[in-house]
């Protein structure tokens, strides 16, 4: 704790950053300012929305910039350096126009926002390293990242209880002795924007620079009780999934319920567990070996029960966005079984990268899934294909009730309808003519 007070220690934690990620270091600057704004309007008006969304946008750019910042360290061609900014640079002021665009358009969906922050920090992770095609490396960084992330947000919390210790043991003692009264803005900045600058500072120094980050030296994993464990699951988990559908084919009846959920989960634990295997030696000849060499045939197997179930749903039901997600997963399993299937030598790093470029893409960007839930809901209740109350239901409660003006051509009917009942006790009406959008009136 000596290191606390000195004055050398906070000169470095300071300093360090801002030659490392003078950009990033902006980046937090603007949270630190956003978060400032949100928790003064107490959440209440457009301009703390607005600085709201400024937080995330900013929030992701620092990743972004951090992302930047450790590729350039142990990139040695500057031609490559350059590109790799201008590249992302052009990819997040697109991505932050877009999401400016929907916000005035009033078709921002909160998880867009949240898909830009999510693969932002996972591009910190992935990115620096994906040139070194080292698929433990990159599970190494990804890792450290994380736990680095955990470590900061620990440090801001301890920052925001030795913040307000320190304030209110000077200020109670002056209160009673004095007329000073510090303003609730004191209190704002001392319990949420300095502890989140801290934070984001000292995860700037906990994160390796140049070649400290691909100083890597893989260890050899031995066959433990950890991946017993895991494979054992995997296991246990076919089989139940596969009496399931023995049950299912004597029946003759198709799968309901929430299976595609559960089949969801199933392909996350199978995938997670050959992954994680992928780099012990297992026992020669043995059962493991065979369990391990089976689970991306029986997660073939398991996506065609996941295909038909989910189908099913959105044929009696309709889409939804979590239903658009399951649809994405499924085809993404479908084409990683089959690479796992058929090459001899699989890359699995490009696993994680493929899933993290479609989550972005389908979930960040116009190809967005609640775009095209929207699109699609709002075909079905115009042209009244099926479940229409519900659908419209789901589409109020999801896009919120702007969307009931905007896209519902029953409700403007409606509310123009009542407006002419009120006009009729005052003005006579010969003929009257409802168009999709207004009414005419003829004398």
């Amino acid at each position: 704790m000596k290191h606390l007070v000195s004055l050398r220690y906070w000169k470095a934690f300071l300093t360090r950053p801002l030659r490392r990620y003078p950009i990033g270091v902006a980046c937090i600057l603007a949270v630190a300012v956003s978060l400032y704004v949100v928790v003064t309007t107490h959440f209440s008006n457009e301009t703390s929305f607005r600085a709201l969304l400024s937080l995330f946008c900013m929030v992701s750019a620092a990743f972004v910039a951090i992302a930047a910042n450790r590729k350039s360290s142990i990139e040695a061609e500057s031609v490559r350096r350059r590109w790799y900014y201008v590249t992302l640079a052009v990819v997040m002021v697109g991505e932050i126009a877009y999401i400016v665009w929907q916000y005035h358009c009033d078709t921002l969906h909160h998880s867009t926002i949240w898909g830009l922050v999510i693969s932002a920090a996972c591009a910190m992770g992935v990115l620096p390293v994906l040139h070194k095609r080292d698929g433990r490396l990159m599970l190494h960084v990804a890792r450290r990242t994380f736990v680095n992330l955990l470590k900061s947000a620990a440090f801001g919390f301890r920052a925001v209880l030795v913040c307000m210790l320190v304030f209110f043991l000077l200020y109670g003692p002056l209160t009673l002795m004095t007329d000073i009264r510090f303003p609730e803005e004191v209190f704002i900045i001392l319990a949420c924007a300095v502890p989140f600058m801290l934070a984001g500072l000292k995860f700037m120094n906990l994160e390796p620079f140049g070649r400290k980050l691909v100083s890597y030296v893989p260890q050899e994993l031995s066959f433990g009780g950890t991946h017993k464990f895991l494979l054992s699951f995997v296991a246990y988990a076919f089989l139940v999934m596969f009496l399931y559908i023995l049950i299912i084919i004597t029946s003759w009846e198709l799968p309901r319920g929430y299976i595609s959920l559960i089949c969801c989960c199933i392909t996350a634990v199978g995938l997670f567990a050959y992954v994680l295997v992928a780099d012990v030696e297992l026992p020669h000849g043995g059962t493991w070996r065979k369990i391990y060499a089976a689970i991306p045939w029986t997660l073939l197997v398991l996506q065609v029960l996941m295909t038909v179930a989910i189908f099913r749903r959105i044929n009696d039901y309709g889409v939804t966005i979590l239903r658009c997600y399951v649809v994405l997963l499924n085809v993404w399993a479908y084409a990683v079984c089959l690479y796992l299937i058929f090459s001899k030598k699989p890359r699995l790093l490009w696993m994680p990268v493929s899933l993290i470029a479609i989550f972005f893409i389908f979930t960040a960007t116009p190809l967005s899934v609640t775009n095209y839930v929207r699109w699609q809901l709002i075909d079905d209740i115009n042209y009244n294909r099926g479940r229409c109350d519900d659908k419209r239901e789901y589409l109020i409660g999801v896009y919120g009730d702007w969307a009931r003006e905007r896209y519902i051509p029953s409700y403007k009917t409606d509310k123009l309808l009542m407006d002419t009942e009120y006009c009729t006790d005052s003005v006579e009406i010969e003929d009257c003519t409802f168009e999709e959008d207004s009414v005419i009136w003829m004398e």
